[in-house]
């Protein structure tokens, strides 16, 4: 057992999320845009962070969607079954049964092929965004954990602690591939 912990201390507090403010102003001095870029480049940040934010709600409730969508799957399947069976006891049903086939095959077909999104998303959007940021700038983009590129990458994320080099890696070994 650690010092800390028989002192009855605990571990130290992970950092509080960067603000949306924060984000903005220390990705404008990594950007670090002329006087008159300054405007525009604010506007590109500002999207960034827009669209991450989108991802981020994505992957919070891509379990509370799968999950719903398997018990909706579930529950058609079993309405249909039973009006089946219902129809051919002799009953009569409130809708169609067309249209509870129509129903059945109408999710199968959406519900199927959809996968919840990576848990990984917002790191390599981050990465790719900071890319595109970066891109804008005269120079090459280095691939290094005090880089600008992993810097920015770790401000639109929202955490300067995260590390998010080996998605760095992945996405600049793409971009050679794409060259070749």
């Amino acid at each position: 057992m650690s010092e800390q912990k028989r002192r009855g201390r605990r571990y130290p507090r992970a950092p509080e999320p960067l603000t949306r403010t924060e984000q903005i102003e220390e990705a404008l001095a990594l950007l670090a845009p002329s006087p008159e870029e300054r405007k525009a480049r604010r506007h590109d940040v500002e999207s960034a962070l827009d669209f991450l934010e989108g991802v981020n709600r994505a992957v919070e409730h891509a379990k509370v969607t799968k999950k719903s969508m398997l018990r909706y799957s579930d529950a058609l399947l079993r309405m249909q079954a039973a009006s089946k069976a219902h129809t051919a006891a002799g009953g009569s049903l409130a809708l169609r049964q067309d249209q509870i086939d129509r129903a059945v095959a109408v999710d199968k077909a959406w519900s199927v092929p959809w996968q919840p999104p990576s848990p990984w998303l917002k790191h390599k959007e981050s990465v790719g965004l900071a890319h595109q940021l970066l891109s804008c700038r005269d120079g090459a983009i280095a691939v290094s954990r005090d880089g600008t590129w992993h810097r920015l990458s770790t401000v639109l994320f929202g955490d300067r602690q995260i590390n998010l080099y080996r998605h760095l890696r992945a996405f600049a070994a793409e971009i050679r591939r794409r060259k070749k």
